[in-house]
């Protein structure tokens, strides 16, 4: 009981919680995309700001402080890098979004501290994304 209260799961509710506080934004978590269900969707709010063109898909990893290595951190910030290449190239991503600018992010915890976060870029990284 004490690991799912203090994995992942609690983790993404409580950003999606504070992130959908902003009101540029409606937030999704496993929102499916690319044959996966990335962590967390930020989409442009449209309806109200119809200029905006940025949009945000966030994978988030965990592990447990007693499992936690250089290793094992690779590992899983190599999975997520490779989620969201997948996810970024979906093509209901790509006409979901247009003409926003997605960015991928991926957030590693180990318990609940934030040990390591990168920006990918989609367009880099997906060469089939417009």
């Amino acid at each position: 009981m004490r690991d799912y209260l203090q994995g992942e799961k609690m983790i993404r509710g409580f950003l999606l919680a504070r992130l959908n506080l902003t009101p540029y934004f409606r937030g999704w978590s496993e929102q499916e995309q690319g044959g996966g269900f990335v962590d967390l969707y930020l989409a442009p709010f449209y309806f109200r700001y119809p200029d905006m063109r940025h949009a945000y898909l966030i994978e988030l990893k965990y592990v447990k402080r007693s499992e936690d290595t250089p290793k094992r951190r690779t590992e899983l910030m190599e999975a997520a890098r490779s989620q969201l290449r997948r996810y970024a190239g979906d093509v209901r991503v790509r006409e979901h979004l247009e003409p926003a600018h997605p960015h991928a992010l991926v957030r590693l915890y180990s318990g609940w501290e934030l040990v390591q976060r990168e920006a990918l870029d989609p367009a880099a990284d997906a060469p089939d994304f417009a």
